[in-house]
């Protein structure tokens, strides 16, 4: 009878034990295995955790240069780089028609006079005006694979060009002159 109850016991220990061991696998399996890219000016380590990529960025040195996270809701990691090297690649060719189409409206510029332009005949009209030379300089030497994010937001280049993710359509928010 004693043999039977050890037996019992033992074996609910053991049940419980690989109960929480599952648990444990559910909750690493939230976050992902940390992917690097490599970019001219460094590294990207990104590593998924729920509903946020855990974005940062090293520099040629493995030095910390910044450190971030995204939410999902508001572009992953991949949606934003891609939408930056669209932007970017953009620029560089003098492509105006898609750069303009990658702006949420209204598009706000803050420089020494802040606009805030209210849709796509606006910032056409303004165009030479809003990405002058020193703003082109300043994208083009911006990598778009080294992403900060804050407040629901992503930037590149020190924070030149922020834009988000909604309804599955990533877009620039605000352009720092």
């Amino acid at each position: 009878m004693i043999g039977i109850l050890i037996s019992a016991l033992v074996l609910i220990v053991a049940n419980s034990r690989s109960g929480y061991a599952s648990e444990q696998q559910q909750i690493q399996s939230h976050a992902s295995a940390p992917r690097v890219i490599s970019f001219s000016g460094g590294r990207v380590v990104v590593e998924r955790q729920d509903d946020v990529d855990h974005v940062t960025v090293l520099g040629i040195a493995g030095t910390l240069q910044s450190e971030s996270w995204c939410p999902l809701e508001s572009g992953s990691y991949d949606e934003l780089s891609t939408f930056f090297k669209r932007f970017v690649t953009a620029i560089e060719v003098g492509d105006t028609d898609t750069v303009v189409s990658l702006v949420w409206y209204p598009f706000r510029v803050n420089g020494v006079a802040n606009i805030r332009i209210s849709d796509r005949a606006g910032l056409l009209r303004r165009y030479a005006e809003v990405f002058n030379t020193a703003v082109i300089k300043g994208v083009r030497s911006a990598a778009p694979e080294a992403i900060f994010c804050r407040n629901g937001a992503a930037m590149i280049g020190d924070g030149i060009v922020w834009a988000h993710a909604e309804r599955g359509r990533v877009a620039l928010d605000v352009l720092n002159k």
